[in-house]
């Protein structure tokens, strides 16, 4: 048959067990922008002789494995994979992403042969708005060479960190909690950080934010509950890594301290002049601890070197005070 099949954005183009004919009679079919590729069988379709993809979204939801995603090297725009099970990439294919790859429900992808790229400017994405499951990263969707250069994180179930990450673009916190565990993360920029969306330092991991400098920059951190730091640096702009962890510093007394230690370092030792705003909650305050006479305990050693005047917390919770220079 010579027959050309052409999907316009907003169609879908779905391939099932029971609706393979018009797949193999067409000779040639293209997928315009914004248009839909579906497909829902356990094994990779056949495409047409002559396939053109201009800017479609890949969508494999079959409930349970699927085999053959991308079907060839090629750039995909958008891959969505849901449904649960493992999807494998094509075998010896590159499928380079240039949109946003994202990975829902319970599904996850497999390398085999193949391999998962992105273009400048791509996007990972874990969850969505209805996501339920928790969710854990691996080196198949994100490699560390060639790996996105943004990250969303989608899953009010959360999402674990499998081993050590870096993005040179932007840390989008838009629902749930990503846990480093003893894994770092390195980020040019975060957004959406709060009380329920933030990076959870719960080992030795921590998080470091690429050139901070003069704009103030806020570290959407956490351990327990939300403890985020703000940073504005007045001097030479530098890469921040900031973990916190239960406990109190020093020689501190720890009746008297708020029950966290955030450890703060920069890349290059020195040319810092930071500006930092600390924030902590009621319940991370240990008993003896009062809100109108607080300061800042820096650890030299074994010894106690407090860090700017006593003064009062400000807020009705959560509550905060600044340390400046």
């Amino acid at each position: 048959n010579s027959g050309v099949v052409t999907v316009k954005a907003g169609g879908t183009l779905r391939y099932s067990t029971t609706s393979t004919a018009l797949w193999n009679a067409a000779a040639s079919t293209v997928m315009n922008s914004g248009s839909i590729l579906n497909i829902t069988t356990a094994t990779a379709p056949t495409l047409s002789p002559s396939f053109t993809d201009n800017g479609a979204t890949w969508r494999y939801n079959f409930a349970g494995n699927q085999d053959g995603v991308g079907l060839a090297s090629r750039n995909i725009l958008n891959l969505e994979l849901s449904g649960g099970g493992v999807k494998t990439l094509a075998a010896g294919a590159t499928i380079n992403i240039t949109g946003t790859t994202t990975l829902t429900e319970t599904s996850t992808l497999a390398s085999g042969t193949g391999s998962l790229t992105y273009g400048v400017g791509a996007t990972l994405q874990y969850g969505n708005a209805t996501q339920v499951d928790p969710q854990s990263t691996s080196l198949n969707e994100w490699p560390t060479s060639a790996g996105p250069t943004n990250v969303r994180i989608q899953n009010t179930a959360g999402v674990t960190l499998d081993a050590t990450r870096s993005i040179g673009g932007n840390l989008d916190l838009l629902a749930g909690v990503l846990t480093l565990g003893n894994s770092s993360l390195t980020t040019g920029s975060t957004s959406n950080g709060s009380a329920n969306n933030y990076v959870a330092t719960t080992g030795t991991g921590a998080l470091t934010i690429q050139s901070v400098g003069s704009a103030t920059t806020n570290f959407p951190i956490g351990n327990g509950s939300y403890t985020p730091v703000s940073i504005t640096n007045n001097g030479t702009a530098d890469d921040i890594t900031i973990n916190v962890a239960f406990g109190t510093p020093c020689n501190a007394s720890s009746l008297n301290s708020v029950n966290r230690i955030w450890t703060i370092s920069e890349a290059t030792p020195g040319g810092s002049n930071a500006d930092l705003n600390f924030q902590w909650n009621a319940a991370d305050e240990n008993f003896n601890f009062a809100r109108t006479m607080v300061t800042a305990v820096r650890c030299a050693g074994a010894s106690v070197d407090l860090v700017g005047g006593a003064g009062a917390a400000t807020g009705s919770g959560p509550y905060a005070k600044s340390f400046n220079g």
